[in-house]
């Protein structure tokens, strides 16, 4: 079995670096893209898809990950996803549940 490949959606860059290389240090990993805007990931996984999105809420643009979600869903139904954010916020997990997303960290 190959590598899980993975994206990462992160707009803080000392948090997508230890992200990245943490992964990219288990040898079950690999990190193939990485963004610092959620509006990117649709065009990144269409050109490359990957087995899992590590995506932030909240990322560089204000843009919230999960409007872009339902429209990854849309294309990629199976895809799984992960969401994470440092805001104190339920309702994010409410909607990222609704959602169909993997785990919320």
């Amino acid at each position: 079995m190959g590598r899980i490949e993975i994206l990462v959606c992160e707009d803080q860059k000392i948090v997508l670096d230890g992200i990245v290389s943490n992964l990219n240090n288990n040898k079950a990993f690999r990190v193939i893209s990485t963004t610092k805007d959620a509006s990117e990931i649709l065009p990144i996984i269409r050109k490359k898809p990957v087995d899992i999105i590590l995506t932030d809420i909240i990322t560089d643009s204000k843009k919230n990950a999960l409007d872009e979600i339902e429209n990854i869903r849309k294309e990629f139904p199976e895809m799984k996803i992960i969401t994470i954010t440092g805001f104190p916020d339920i309702s994010f997990m409410e909607k990222a549940k609704k959602l169909g997303v993997s785990s919320f960290i």
